[in-house]
């Protein structure tokens, strides 16, 4: 079984709290790497000009069958 880590999912809110869509992680989108031992990147979401949002994102590693998870909740930015 591969190794992996990076980010699974970005799943982005409008401030208000109302939630705008979800972005999984692959490694198409370079927010997953398979048989390496870190990860760095970063992802840019085009909101509304002028709107504020904040995202919660998973981020994962496995190895050897086991997994873990964490989640962390952004700060609030607005869109340009």
């Amino acid at each position: 079984m591969a190794m992996a880590i990076g980010v699974a999912s970005i799943a982005i809110y409008k401030s208000n709290g109302s939630y705008v869509t979800t972005i999984k992680g692959s490694a198409a989108n370079g927010l997953i790497s398979f048989n390496a031992d870190r990860k760095s990147g970063s992802y840019t979401y085009k909101g509304t000009p002028g709107v504020s949002y904040y995202a919660v994102v998973t981020i994962t590693a496995s190895a050897g069958g086991e997994t873990d998870n964490k989640t962390v909740t952004t700060n609030r930015a607005q869109a340009k």
